[in-house]
């Protein structure tokens, strides 16, 4: 079976998706496929609690003799909570994963991604994690994946471990400067008010009147400054200092070719001629404002030093709308080249008449009836998004959806908030006459009308495929 996945912007999106095919028997409804539910959702993510695994492995010991020792016996995998079901270890691949449910052991789950559930530990295949753990000493790392990304709130960083080395990040200081450029430091970061979760850490009056964000994702890591009210206000423009510790030959590059001075292009760090993170525009907002009341902030370049601009008078004039927020995004670049999906297509007339289109190639299991589809897709926006500027549209063979020129369905207008906002699609298929071709018709509408932007590394999808067949 072949998806084809088409993607239509008329801004830039970032794509995070899961989705699903699953069957058991003919015009059974699957329950939920390990999703809260079929609709679309918003959530702010967890900045305040971990994740615990519960392990099964007295079922797993039915499934996968000769893999006790694997780090992940006995427990589902985060992004999989299929209920009931067990993992069949030997069956992963770096794109696929395969469940069988004890109770009724015709009954299988297909999992198949469209870019990497794992990747090589030892010799065995373990799921890319991006969520944080608590390792003690006050510090939280998300370890299980290509590029490991953490927070240390001791001596107040972030880091990325990228193949050139690890690089060191938001060890920021608050500066003022006056007409002629002058910088007066007003402030060094204050971290001693924080909250820690899966995904991510916010701090509490890192600055005076400003909050912190900082959210990871694979192999990146994005700080919203949430600024709450104007603690200094005679001065020309606030500036944010981060003072990066990089490995030996590191050197900024803004993307337009330039290696020091102020522009507001997104920044490469460049170490032997190869860049090894990427960091996006400075975006700014305030959170309860307009699509036209988002501008983008200067970036100033001096050694390994990287600051962001932000006047004063453009705080002043929106942050009476609600908090203001200032959003860079720091990502490795290791951790893009392993995205499959580079991106939707750009359309200058906000239309969806043309698709950047992706395939997925799912083998069902001989001698098995596949009886219905679920799936689950997620994005996270990078740059100026809004609820009409993205659409999604499945095709398998001649089945389309939407059939039609237009895009159906709608959802609540969303506010936007200083948290990490992402938007979730969920949904099911019931057995159409297409399912029974092998098959699959539906639509869903990717719609963001929120002024928060993403977390994810450029474009990046993870688009999984779910089959549940039985045999017969």
């Amino acid at each position: 079976m072949s998806i084809q996945l088409n993607l239509f912007k008329s801004f830039k999106i970032n794509y995070l998706g899961l989705f699903f095919l699953s069957s058991s028997l003919v015009g059974q409804n699957i329950g939920s496929d390990g999703m809260k539910s079929y609709q679309m959702q918003v959530t702010k993510g967890n900045l305040e609690s971990f994740s615990k695994t519960e392990k099964h492995e007295k079922d797993y010991a039915m499934y996968n003799a000769g893999k006790t020792n694997h780090p992940e016996f006995g427990a589902l995998p985060f992004n999989a909570a299929y209920n009931g079901f067990v993992e069949v270890l030997s069956k992963r691949e770096v794109d696929q994963r395969l469940f069988v449910n004890p109770k009724a052991p015709t009954e299988i789950k297909i999992q198949k991604s469209l870019t990497a559930l794992h990747y090589k530990v030892n010799g065995e295949w373990v799921t890319v994690d991006h969520r944080l753990a608590d390792k003690g000493n006050g510090i939280y790392e998300a370890s299980n994946q290509f590029d490991p990304v953490g927070i240390n709130t001791v001596v107040k960083k972030s880091y990325i471990k990228t193949p050139a080395g690890q690089i060191d990040f938001n060890n920021w200081k608050l500066f003022g400067s006056d007409e002629s450029g002058v910088e007066e430091l007003i402030a060094l970061a204050n971290w001693s008010d924080y909250t820690a979760g899966d995904d991510g850490m916010y701090i509490k009056n890192i600055f005076p009147g400003i909050d912190a964000q900082m959210t990871v994702n694979r192999g990146s890591v994005k700080t919203n400054f949430i600024i709450k009210s104007i603690q200094n206000p005679n001065y020309k423009n606030l500036v944010f200092k981060d003072d990066f510790t990089m490995p030996l030959g590191s050197v900024f590059k803004f993307q337009n070719g330039n290696s020091t001075g102020i522009s507001k292009s997104a920044i490469n760090l460049v170490n032997n001629s190869e860049t090894v993170l990427e960091i996006g525009e400075a975006n700014a907002y305030p959170e309860k404002g307009t699509k036209e009341d988002m501008s983008l902030m200067s970036y100033s370049i001096a050694g390994n030093k990287l600051s962001v601009i932000v006047p004063v008078n453009w705080i002043q004039s929106h942050i009476v709308k609600g908090n203001v927020i200032i959003d860079p995004l720091v990502s490795s670049s290791n951790s893009l080249a392993q995205a499959s999906i580079t991106g939707s297509m750009y359309n200058a007339s906000c239309g969806f008449t043309n698709s950047c289109n992706y395939n997925l190639s799912v083998n069902t299991p001989a001698n098995t009836t596949l009886t219905n589809a679920s799936w689950s897709f997620n994005y996270i926006a990078n740059g100026a998004c809004w609820l009409q500027d993205g659409a999604v549209k499945y095709t398998t063979g001649a089945c389309t959806s939407p059939s039609n020129t237009g895009f159906i369905g709608t959802v609540m207008q969303l506010a936007a908030e200083h948290a990490q906002v992402i938007i979730f699609l969920f949904g099911m298929m019931f057995v159409p006459v297409c399912l029974h071709l092998l098959a699959l018709l539906f639509l869903f509408h990717l719609l963001c009308s929120f002024l928060e932007h993403v977390l994810v590394p450029q474009d990046v999808v993870v688009l999984v495929l779910v089959l549940t067949v039985r045999g017969q």
